[in-house]
C-alpha cells in the first residue's frame, strides 16, 4: 500500500516544477530586459554605460510561436521525468493506484482557470 502510494505521490515535484516553468520564463525575460536599462543608464542622464543603445522593455517573446512551443516541450519532459523517476525508484505498480492522484491532478485547476476566465478590467 504505502509503495504505491509513493510512486502516486513522487511525480508531484515535477509537475509543481513544470507549472512554474511558464511563470519564471515569464518573469525572468522582461526583468532582465529591466535589469539592462537600469545598468546601462543607472542614474537616467542619457548615459550608455553598457553601450547599448536605448531601447524598450519588449514582450514580444510571449507572441513567439517557438519560445511557447520551447516552454511546452519543457513542461511536457519535467512531467515525463518525474514519472519515469517514479517508475525507477519504486517500480511497476498498479494502474488503479494511479487513480485518485489523477483525479485530483485533473480537478485540481479547474477553479483556477475559471476565475481567470471570468477576469474583468475596469
Amino acid at each position: 500500500m504505502l509503495k504505491t502510494l509513493a510512486a502516486a505521490l513522487v511525480p508531484i515535484p515535477g509537475a509543481v516544477f513544470a507549472c512554474a516553468l511558464p511563470l519564471l520564463v515569464i518573469l525572468t525575460l522582461p526583468t532582465g530586459q529591466y535589469t539592462l536599462v537600469a545598468l546601462n543608464d543607472p542614474l537616467f542622464r542619457g548615459d550608455s554605460l553598457l553601450g547599448l543603445s536605448a531601447f524598450y522593455v519588449s514582450f514580444e517573446f510571449l507572441a513567439d510561436q517557438t519560445m511557447m512551443s520551447l516552454v511546452c516541450a519543457a513542461q511536457f519532459a519535467a512531467i515525463l521525468g518525474a514519472h519515469l523517476l517514479a517508475l525507477r525508484l519504486v517500480g511497476p505498480v498498479r494502474p488503479l493506484a494511479h487513480v485518485p492522484m489523477t483525479g485530483l491532478m485533473l480537478r485540481y485547476p479547474i477553479p483556477g482557470l475559471w476565475l481567470l476566465s471570468t477576469a474583468r478590467t475596469g
